[in-house]
């Protein structure tokens, strides 16, 4: 559950520094992701079940994907009209329909992103709940839950720490 939710936290970050900002699309791609990762983070609030257990990587897996998708359409234009696509000269008129796909693209990933964090989390938090535990045997159970959370969070942290550095602005600007 650790290594999905840190891949998929990789995944996120090198899609929206990596292929997204190539694709130089009209739309704000962060602003309609960060929408579609708060309404998958609230799912189970809204009464959608949670994603069982063994399709947790499912999410993670589709986010590979549309980060090769996306790939394809900044480096091959895979989605483009082949009047829009280089080296033809770009029509004065007219919409491509790439931006379409790649809306979809953006709106998926941010979908499966919020996914696996509220679907990882749910299950870690149930995991070992087999009814109440009195004295030490329950205050043991907290503490391996406590842990549990922690380091998922941890791996949480460090999926976005590790791809921070390169987003930083060099020291010369």
């Amino acid at each position: 559950m650790v290594l999905g939710l840190y891949s998929s936290n990789r995944l996120e970050i090198t899609t929206h520094s990596g292929p997204l900002p190539v694709c130089d699309l009209c739309i704000p791609p962060l602003t309609s992701d960060q929408s579609f990762v708060f309404l998958s983070r609230s799912s189970l609030s809204l009464g959608v079940p949670p994603i069982p257990k063994r399709l947790l990587p499912l999410p993670t897996i589709i986010q590979f994907f549309v980060l090769l998708l996306l790939s394809l359409q900044a480096s091959r234009f895979i989605f483009a009209s082949s009047v829009f696509t280089p080296p033809n000269e770009p029509p004065t008129s007219g919409v491509d329909r790439s931006i379409t796909a790649v809306f979809f693209l953006i709106c998926l990933e941010g979908l499966c992103g919020g996914s696996a964090y509220v679907n990882t989390f749910y299950h870690v938090g149930r995991e070992g709940e087999d009814g109440e535990h009195e004295g030490e045997e329950g205050a043991k159970r907290k503490m391996e839950k406590e842990f549990r959370i922690g380091a998922t969070g941890a791996s949480d942290s460090l999926g976005k720490l590790s791809q921070d550095r390169k987003r930083r602005i060099p020291a010369d600007q």
